[in-house]
């Protein structure tokens, strides 16, 4: 441990002034030696990546070939060819045409639907129906049962409020009442 706290002090106290000539030569050609030394060092890792290159690369490519071979596009069923537009006209349409088809309802659909949506509020009360909007097409949400539960908690709210505040004007008057004495 003593000859570490020697190195160390004579690395600390190090002066280059104090140098020869003959050491600074020496010195310089120490670091080019470890220079190159860490140059073909890196220069045998690359020479050993380049050679593991060459089958990686040919396993890659081999792998997309081998996939572009297997997969042909007469195999693909046309829905799977159609963007994600196309898709969502094709919504669009089918939502008109069933909000139009929902106007003139025969009386079969109209028990049946009434019966869906009895079935619904009974099992889950506060569900939000989708429902077609004709101007667009589109399925919007209908929470107008959620706004009526919404402005129900609130009056039930409100009416706790003012039992509360009636309480509060009572022990008020009848404190000043006894203060009044």
């Amino acid at each position: 441990m003593q000859s570490f706290f020697n190195i160390w002090n004579r690395v600390r106290k190090f002066d280059p002034s104090t140098l020869t000539p003959m050491q600074i030569i020496v010195g310089i050609a120490g670091g080019i030696v470890a220079l190159w030394v860490i140059a073909q060092a890196l220069s045998f890792i690359l020479n050993i990546l380049f050679w593991l290159m060459v089958p990686a690369l040919a396993v890659v490519v081999g792998y997309f070939i081998w996939t572009m071979m297997k997969s042909r596009s007469e195999d693909i069923p046309a829905e799977m060819k159609k963007t994600e537009q196309e898709k969502t006209v094709e919504e669009a349409i089918a939502n008109v045409k069933a909000a139009l088809s929902a106007e003139q309802p025969d009386e079969e659909t109209q028990l049946s639907e009434t019966t869906v949506a009895e079935v619904e509020e009974e099992e889950v009360p506060l569900a939000i129906a989708q429902v077609v909007n004709p101007e667009t097409g589109f399925k919007e949400p209908d929470i107008s049962r959620l706004i009526e539960h919404e402005e129900e908690k609130l009056k039930e709210a409100d009416k706790v409020n003012d039992e509360i505040l009636s309480q509060i004007e009572a022990r008020r008057k009848r404190l000043l009442g006894k203060d009044g004495k």
